[in-house]
């Protein structure tokens, strides 16, 4: 059972997944879209155009000439397995009799189970297990996204690093907030209300700075606790109130885009927290 998992990414092309299709009475519809779901009685699987899912999984980036708006097809898509549903016979030597804590021998549960749903780690795979009565009722298998595996690397990371975080550094930390931003562009408001009065307005500007007093207070109270995860965490729930208030009002000017992430991560590394990415970016709608 676990030798079907090899077809995880492969082209509906592949030999090998042609006859898993075929010994399963599955057939792909010529009109073929963004992606596709088959159910069978034994399993379920599920195709992705091939450029999506090599930027999903491998972070290639495919030429927009060849892309289409999602509720649209091409005839002529690749499609590439990216998942696999198990009803009644599991992988990893699984049963319908087995029970949670035999599951937790096969991988790594994360990110809070609940009663009936445990998402797993296992090699390179992501498995979803449902539970009914306390049995494993229903497995599904994808491969890691590369913002998964990048995800659990930033994890591995922080875990290491609460040693880094230096509660000495609360006094820079205060006068580098200093110069948050915000206090030029109330400086310049005039001139950036000609670019987005809205948007640039005194009263939006006092809640950029309500966002950066919590932002200040959260680095604040988790550098004293040396708790990198909360830091890293803090910068999430920061950007996504910016994401919120230019939604609302409008839209950052390169230049101020650019101010505010620099502090943001200025302000991080001031704790002790060392990334060398911007800690921003995969947040970030501005």
């Amino acid at each position: 059972m676990n030798e079907i998992l090899n077809l995880l990414g492969k082209s509906e092309n592949d030999k090998e997944v042609k006859i898993l299709l075929n010994e399963n009475n599955f057939s792909l519809p010529k009109a073929k879209y963004h992606v596709e779901s088959l159910f069978g009685t034994s399993l379920n699987v599920d195709f992705r155009v091939k450029f999506s899912y090599d930027e999903i999984y491998n972070g290639t980036i495919t030429n927009e000439d060849v892309k289409v708006p999602f509720e649209e097809y091409k005839p002529a898509y690749e499609l590439i397995l990216e998942g696999i549903s198990f009803k009644d016979y599991f992988p990893f030597d699984l049963t319908q009799e087995s029970t949670k804590e035999e599951v937790k021998k096969v991988g790594n549960v994360y990110n809070k189970p609940t009663k009936d749903l445990w998402y797993l780690i296992k090699d390179d795979y992501h498995l979803s297990i449902n539970f009914k009565d306390e049995k494993v009722y229903h497995i599904t298998v994808t491969k890691q996204t590369l913002s998964f595996k990048e995800n659990l690397e930033i994890t591995k990371q922080l875990k290491e690093q609460s040693k880094n975080i230096n509660p000495a550094n609360i006094e820079r930390l205060t006068d580098y907030d200093l110069l948050r931003p915000t206090v030029n562009w109330k400086k310049n408001m005039q001139e950036l209300a000609g670019l987005d009065a809205d948007f640039y307005s005194i009263e939006n500007l006092n809640k950029m700075d309500d966002i950066l007093d919590e932002f200040y207070k959260m680095l604040k109270k988790y550098t004293l606790e040396k708790k990198a995860s909360n830091i890293y965490n803090s910068v999430k729930k920061t950007v996504d109130s910016f994401n919120k208030l230019e939604d609302k009002y409008g839209y950052f000017t390169t230049d101020e885009r650019g101010s505010l992430a620099t502090y943001i991560n200025e302000m991080v590394m001031i704790t002790g927290l060392k990334l060398e990415f911007d800690v921003t970016e995969q947040w970030r709608n501005w």
